[in-house]
């Protein structure tokens, strides 16, 4: 494994969820009822991350269940199954300025379009996802030790 350029955020580890932001409004949007989003904002979930030069493994782990995706960082295609067993698409690449991996997405049958942003503050990993009418929430993990 190459290493990564110092301008390039680590997110190798193991994360879990501290908190979210905008949740419940963004379920809201995705046309998730009362009950599934609060059981959602009360539920926590896991990343395991293996990231260098060139790619990001991510293992997501939650009350559904668990899936695991390894992404080339230029811009080529991959393909996974999701928690929902929806295909995924997805194109992952660095943001201009490398600080940030994002991640386009295509996902199940109905072709439903995100985008998530991953990236560092202060020592937490934030998640941004976003779907395509501009409604997002933000998913902040902490770092295991």
């Amino acid at each position: 494994m190459a290493a990564l350029p110092d301008e390039v955020p680590n997110f190798t580890g193991s994360w879990t969820l501290r908190t979210s932001e905008k949740l419940d409004e963004y379920l809201k949007d995705e046309g998730w009822g009362l009950i599934m989003r609060k059981a959602a904002a009360a539920v926590s979930a896991y990343q395991t991350i293996e990231q260098d030069d060139k790619s990001i493994k991510v293992k997501v782990k939650n009350k559904k269940g668990e899936y695991t995706y390894t992404a080339q960082l230029d811009g080529t295609e991959c393909k996974y199954k999701d928690n929902d067993k929806d295909d995924v698409v997805s194109i992952v690449t660095f943001s201009d300025d490398k600080k940030q991996i994002i991640e386009k997405m295509t996902k199940g049958a109905k072709a439903k379009k995100y985008t998530t942003y991953r990236y560092m503050d202060n020592g937490e990993m934030k998640l941004k996802i976003e779907n395509d009418k501009g409604k997002y929430c933000i998913r902040i993990f902490k770092k295991d030790k």
